[in-house]
């Protein structure tokens, strides 16, 4: 139903004494809808905007905390974003964090053109952002993006396309992938240290019984039976884990003690 050229960068925010690291986003004026955006105050950008490349943005709500703390107004000020003045036109809702972990509302939305003139200077956009108008439309909406871009690109029927089309639900899958293979993978590295971990205690207990073996042929010769020698070692051990956690304790209390607020 909607469809954006975007154009991503990032750079310093900056707003009086304030600056804040942030990720700006070119679009035309259908962006906002199409990443489902809401704007609580002031305006979305106007066709004109795009056209005259200008510099107004609408913000989201990390910049706005991070760039006015103190609550004021941020519609109709200037902020400067790697040195370039831009007028805050508008302030997004709040969408949280993405099912990636990204933070949403830490956004500045500009229009294309703007960022192609006057940041990037660049005449290409980085992708297309289009939304369906519902959900079972998705994939016959793709295929008809596919299906212009490979006649705008110039390419034969059977040439294989030099770009993606890519739907949410796609995008989904390789995230759940990535995230299976790397759960697979922390498996494997946490099965290899334990067992590297055994075998390491392992040598140590060895070398420990080795280095006391006149001790234990001793006791043996006088009597002792396999279950004496293994509670003696057991209880050699115990009694060196209490010592250690009694020190670790009272280091721990000790250091509450000094503790002082500032």
């Amino acid at each position: 139903s909607a469809a954006s050229p975007t154009i991503s960068t990032s750079g310093q925010l900056v707003y009086g004494a304030n600056n804040w690291p942030g990720s700006m986003q070119g679009g035309n004026t259908d962006l906002i809808t199409i990443r489902k955006y809401t704007i609580t105050s002031g305006i979305n950008f106007t066709a004109d905007d795009v056209k005259n490349a200008a510099k107004v943005c609408v913000v989201g709500k990390t910049v706005v905390d991070n760039l006015f703390p103190y609550g004021q107004n941020p519609v109709g000020q200037i902020i400067r974003f790697d040195k370039i003045p831009f007028k805050i036109i508008g302030v997004l809702g709040s969408k949280g964090q993405s099912q990636m972990g990204q933070d949403q509302d830490d956004i500045l939305i500009v229009p294309y053109t703007t960022v192609q003139k006057r940041i990037l200077a660049i005449n290409y956009v980085h992708m297309i952002m289009a939304s369906a108008k519902s959900e079972e439309t998705a994939n016959l909406a793709a295929d008809e993006i596919e299906s212009i871009l490979h006649k705008q690109h110039r390419l034969k029927p059977n040439e294989e396309n030099d770009f993606d089309v890519r739907t949410q639900q796609e995008m989904l899958e390789m995230m759940n992938t990535v995230t299976g293979f790397l759960t697979v993978l922390l498996a494997a590295i946490a099965s290899i240290t334990l067992v590297v971990g055994g075998i390491g205690i392992m040598n140590i207990m060895y070398v420990t019984v080795t280095e006391r073996i006149k001790e234990i042929g001793l006791r043996m010769s006088i009597g002792a039976h396999n279950r004496d020698i293994l509670l003696q070692f057991l209880c050699g051990k115990g009694v060196v884990i209490k010592g250690k956690t009694a020190y670790g304790c009272s280091e721990w209390k000790s250091g509450c003690a000094y503790r002082k607020p500032f």
